[in-house]
């Protein structure tokens, strides 16, 4: 123990002697998302690029954009636990080398009434933000982190859904902190407050707003010329404006279409001037805050009917540059409002700003650089640069560009991209057609391969497909790919593929069993045996029903794993206890459990206490354990 805690003193010595040193504190910054104002501009000429290194490094799940402070790189990411459960790690990574200065785990947490499945798995979707010496991160679940920037050592914690009833926001907490420099301000959305503001040094609570639901968005400051600020934020209602240092709110203005999925962040412009868009508005708009009179208020300047959906818009030379529905990307006279262009092949697109230049990252891993003209814009240089699907804004530091992809971080040199004629033609990315029910058309090919020709089929077809990382080939394709070849007996295909998905995916109990089961059809049972002791792990699963149960109900698990039924919905049945709770056990292989409580049938499945449908319990299982789950109600009794 004493050696163990030598190593982690040590290695905090190295880490801080490392960020104290001049040479690693003079690199340009970006320290909250969208840069240092929240407008995407990065400096073009604050240092030389070879600050940055050209790398590539894995990382676990995340859609949030890393963070350049005090000459490190900060990142999210999604992680586990020891015991299995459910974490988000922040790590510091050195821009030259991609090497990683330091690695904290913190707790997370996530809610039934969140939405979660494989094309939106838990994993953080807010960017870090560092100021004064600290970083400070948000997890899917609510859960605050501060840590000291030179060691990753955690300062304080906050759970927004335990000590602020925020409501678990149905796709998880995407807003980033902000800070003025002294206190750190989040949104939380609930009963209690909007936002809440604490102090970086204790993190005690400086003020909470007024009652509010959060949206998906980040914060945008709103300048005036006496130098003062407003801090904007877009909640699933009303677009506010609220005193940083109080958390009085000074104006508010009414969205047109009320509740639906905010994700796009405003933009300051001007003097009171305000770049807004997104579900809310249906369109882009800009509008001008002023006081009158002592009383503030909120004029429309112009209205521009397509908007930003889910992905940012930047300003540059007096226009705004946003893509929407998809594949299109306009342009708009920042003092009209007028459509100035319109050009395609922007599949889901995030921009920054390199000085003149137009830094464009599509949602395939696809990296433009470009510049504007009177009619349109031209496409100087670009390249795939990475192989995953890419949601966040990139990060643009002199002449190297940070790309998040959901698995990985990479630093690419701007000046490196090879010359282009013109960016290819907008592609069908599945992660995101997925809400539309379209599939990448490579998936569609191959399964239409195996369908009609399945003889034909080879691993290599199959192959070609899953290597590329910007298309989801997720449990639902296995299944389709596995039934069609099947129908041909087409084992030793299937035995490679079952081999392949259990490899690239160690967490997948789906995939460990399909293992087995053609492990088993080839008559390896040895081998089967080893498979199976290495892997199967004692779970208990203990569950509290609502007062709505009925006395001679009969409850069942319901989950992922062939141990207990692949979803069959009254496969193993809970014996009820003397205390009300009803258990079971299950040999269930370790890793990503999920599962759902029914009484017999899915018209008596658990659902929340509204009676919307509820997402699968999640559990990563790594040793032999107890998991309890509360049911809400069931949905054949809830309220409608």
């Amino acid at each position: 123990m004493n050696r163990f805690r030598s190593n982690i003193c040590f290695q905090t010595l190295l880490a801080f002697v490392w960020f104290l040193a001049p040479e690693n504190r003079g690199l340009a910054q970006w320290p909250q998302y969208g840069g240092n104002d929240g407008d995407f501009r990065g400096s073009a000429t604050a240092k030389l690029s070879s600050d940055f290194g050209n790398w590539s490094i894995e990382l676990g799940l995340g859609d949030s954009a890393p963070i350049v402070d005090q000459g490190i790189i900060v990142v999210s990411e999604a992680s586990f636990t020891e015991s299995g459960q459910e974490a988000m790690s922040i790590r510091a990574i050195h821009p030259s080398s991609g090497k990683t200065v330091w690695a904290t785990t913190v707790d997370e947490k996530c809610y039934t009434s969140q939405d979660i499945n494989d094309n939106y798995p838990v994993r953080p979707l807010a960017s870090p933000l560092a100021a004064a010496n600290r970083i400070v991160a948000v997890s899917f679940g609510g859960c605050v982190s501060c840590l000291d920037q030179a060691t990753g050592q955690v300062v304080w914690r906050h759970d927004l859904v335990q000590e602020f009833q925020a409501t678990p926001i149905q796709y998880g907490f995407a807003s980033s902190p902000w800070s003025d420099g002294s206190r750190v301000v989040l949104a939380c959305g609930g009963p209690q407050a909007l936002i809440v503001a604490f102090d970086l040094a204790d993190g005690k609570l400086a003020w909470k707003s007024s009652p509010g639901e959060a949206g998906y968005g980040s914060f945008a400051v709103l300048k005036f010329l006496d130098e003062s600020k407003h801090l904007c934020y877009m909640a699933r209602d009303v677009l506010i404006g609220i005193d940083s240092e109080s958390g009085r709110e000074l104006w508010n203005y009414p969205l047109p279409n009320p509740g639906l999925t905010n994700a796009v962040t405003p933009i300051g412009v001007g003097e009171g001037g305000l770049i807004v868009g997104g579900q809310g508005f249906d369109s882009s708009r800009r509008l001008r805050v002023q006081d009158k009179n002592g009383t503030w208020t909120i004029d429309e300047v112009w209205k521009f009917k397509q908007s930003p959906f889910y992905c940012n818009s930047v300003v540059a030379d007096s226009r705004e540059i946003f893509g929407y529905k998809s594949n299109a990307l306009c342009s708009v006279d920042l003092e009209t409002g007028m459509l100035k262009w319109r050009v395609r092949g922007w599949t889901d697109a995030n921009f920054a700003i390199n000085g003149d230049r137009v830094v464009g990252v599509r949602g395939d891993g696809y990296l433009a650089l470009a510049r504007l003209t009177n009619d349109g814009i031209s496409v100087s240089n670009g390249a795939r640069v990475v192989n995953d699907r890419v949601w966040a804004p990139p990060v643009v530091i002199n002449k190297t560009a940070l790309i998040r992809g959901r698995n990985s971080l990479s630093a690419v040199d701007l000046d490196q991209l090879p010359s282009i004629d013109q960016l290819p033609s907008g592609t069908e990315i599945d992660a995101m057609t997925a809400m539309y029910g379209k599939k990448h058309e490579s998936i569609v090919n191959l399964l239409e391969l195996a369908s009609t020709e399945p003889t034909k089929l080879t691993y290599k077809d199959y192959r070609l497909v899953v290597d590329d990382r910007s298309i989801r080939f997720g449990e639902s394709e296995y299944r389709a790919l596995f039934e069609s070849l099947s129908k041909s007996n087409r084992l030793d295909v299937m035995s490679q593929i079952a081999k392949d998905w259990s490899d690239r995916e160690p967490n997948s109990i789906v995939a460990f069993d399909k293992l087995v089961e053609f492990t088993q059809s080839q008559g390896l049972g040895d081998k089967i045996g080893q498979l199976l002791q290495d892997r199967l792990v004692e779970v208990v699963i203990e569950v509290q029903a609502p007062e709505t149960t009925d006395e001679d109900a009969k409850l069942y698990l319901a989950g992922n794993a062939t141990a207990v039924g692949s979803w069959a919905p009254n496969f193993i049945l809970l014996e009820r206890s003397h205390l009300g709770l009803y258990r079971g056990t299950a040999l269930i292989p370790k890793g990503q459990f999920e599962f759902k409580i029914t009484q017999g049938s899915w018209d008596t499945v658990e659902v929340r206490s509204d009676g919307r449908s509820t997402s699968n319990r999640r559990q990563m299982v790594v040793q032999s354990t107890t998991i309890r789950a509360e049911v809400q109600a069931w949905k054949n009794k809830a309220a409608k």
